[in-house]
């Protein structure tokens, strides 16, 4: 699946062009983005920091019909990743950081923005051979205004991604 991220308060087109694809291999998922007009502003160099405090592609995904219980995965554009399985009661979110589980990890810059892309073993998450709902999404601050510019695949209309009603199928 190929697609574009739009604004996710809004619904509007993104502000910037943000390209996301989707393939599946065997027991993985493969997630590539292109993000045009990136300061590619990262805060954290290490794996499993808050890098969404700065530019950041994220899949939330999940097999859960009622979607409380979901992967997220992130990259910044200095290849730094995060990933966790969250558990949202109600708002109020459970958080177990996850090793090992993302790789192929692939980033870099272009005239306009960056590239990025990784893939997730989804037999490690336990998310192999189901039907996965998710959301994707991207966080551009324009060298680090927080949260200045939320993208994603299907908008929440608020300035959260943790909004498992906007979850869809991802193909």
């Amino acid at each position: 699946m190929k697609a574009l991220l739009k604004n996710s308060r809004t619904g509007e087109p993104a502000v910037y062009k943000t390209e996301v694809e989707t393939e599946f291999f065997g027991e993985y998922l493969k997630l590539s983005f292109v993000c045009e007009n990136s300061a590619c502003y990262c805060p954290y160099q290490k794996n499993n920091m808050p890098i969404y405090e700065g530019d950041v592609c994220e899949a939330f995904l999940c097999a859960d019909e009622k979607r409380r219980e979901y992967l997220e995965t992130e990259i910044a554009p200095n290849g730094a990743v995060f990933a966790a399985i969250i558990v949202n009661d109600g708002g109020k979110l459970n958080i177990t950081m996850l090793d090992d589980v993302l790789f192929d990890i692939r980033v870099s810059k272009t005239e306009t923005g960056y590239f990025a892309e990784y893939k997730i073993d989804l037999k490690k998450v336990g998310l192999y051979g189901k039907t996965l709902f998710g959301n994707i999404y991207r966080i551009e601050t324009d060298g680090g205004e927080h949260n200045k510019h939320l993208f994603a695949l299907n908008p929440t209309l608020c300035g959260n991604f943790h909004i498992p009603e906007k979850f869809i199928e991802i193909k």
